[in-house]
C-alpha cells in the first residue's frame, strides 16, 4: 500500500503527513508539515493494507517511522482566526451526523452512510499511512508494531475522536476489497484500544474498500492503497 499524491479537492484546513511510495519517492510537499516531514525523512513504507501485497524485509527495515509528536502535529486542529469560540450551526450538525453513523459503524454503515461520513471529515485533520499485515488477512505482522505504537501514543495523548478508514486499489472485487478494508481498519482500532487504552468510542473503523481513490486518473496506482487516520471530533 502505498500514500497518496496531494488530493484534487480544494484546500483544507486539514494537513496530510506525507509518506513514501515502495521505491521510495516522496510526493512533493503542499503544506509547511509535509515540508517538515520530508525535511527530515519522516515517511513510512510499509505493507499494502488493504492488498497484502508482499514487501521484502529489507525493504521494511529501511522505513523511518514518525514520531507521536510528528502525528499529534499533523492531527492537531489549526486554530482560525477571527471566529467565535462558539460552535456554529453546521460545526454542530456535522458532529450529530457523526454521533449518528458512529452508533452504526459496529454494524457497518451502507455506502451512502459510507459517503456521508466521508463529506463530514474531507475537511478534518488526516493523516496517511500504511500498515503491515499477513497476505489477503486482517493480522498485523511485527513489522507495523512500530508505526502502530507512534499512533497509539499520539492517540492517547489526545481526547479528540478519531476514523481509521481502510482504502484499497482498484484491484479485485468490489465487496471483497470493502470486507477486507473495514476487517483491517478494525484491527487497528482494537489494536490501539488494547495496547494504548484509548476508549473504543473514541475510535471509528470504516472500510471502504476502492470508493475512495486518491489518484482516480490510475485506479491500480499504488498511493491509493492506504489506511487514513482522521481527527474527526476535537474535544
Amino acid at each position: 500500500m502505498h500514500t497518496s499524491h496531494p488530493s484534487s479537492e480544494p484546500a483544507a484546513p486539514a494537513t496530510s503527513l506525507q509518506l513514501a511510495d515502495a521505491a521510495g519517492a516522496v510526493a512533493a510537499p503542499c503544506n509547511p508539515i509535509e515540508r517538515k516531514a520530508n525535511r527530515v525523512t519522516v515517511f513510512v513504507m510499509l505493507l499494502g493494507l488493504l492488498t497484502g501485497t508482499p514487501v521484502s524485509v529489507s525493504a521494511q527495515q529501511k522505513a523511518p517511522v514518525p514520531t507521536a509528536a510528528e502525528l499529534m502535529q499533523a492531527l492537531q486542529a489549526k486554530p482560525t482566526r477571527g471566529v467565535s469560540p462558539q460552535m456554529s450551526k453546521e460545526e454542530a450538525e456535522r458532529r450529530a451526523l457523526i454521533e449518528r453513523l458512529k452508533a452504526k459503524a459496529t454494524r457497518g454503515l451502507s455506502q451512502p452512510e459510507r459517503q456521508q461520513l466521508q463529506k463530514a471529515v474531507s475537511n478534518q485533520p488526516k493523516v496517511d499511512m500504511e500498515v503491515f499485515f499477513e497476505f489477503d488477512s486482517d493480522k498485523i505482522t511485527s513489522a507495523a508494531e512500530p508505526v502502530l505504537r507512534s499512533l497509539g501514543e499520539a492517540l492517547s495523548n489526545s481526547g479528540s475522536d478519531f476514523l481509521v478508514a481502510g482504502h484499497t486499489d482498484a484491484k479485485g472485487k468490489p465487496g471483497y476489497n470493502q470486507d477486507l478494508s473495514q476487517r483491517r481498519a478494525a484491527a487497528i482500532r482494537d489494536y490501539l484500544a488494547s495496547n494504548y487504552k484509548i476508549p473504543a468510542e473514541r475510535l471509528m473503523a470504516v472500510g471502504y474498500g476502492r470508493e475512495q481513490l486518491k489518484n482516480s486518473a490510475d485506479p491500480m496506482a499504488a498511493e491509493n492503497r492506504r489506511v487514513q487516520v482522521v481527527n474527526m471530533i476535537e474535544r
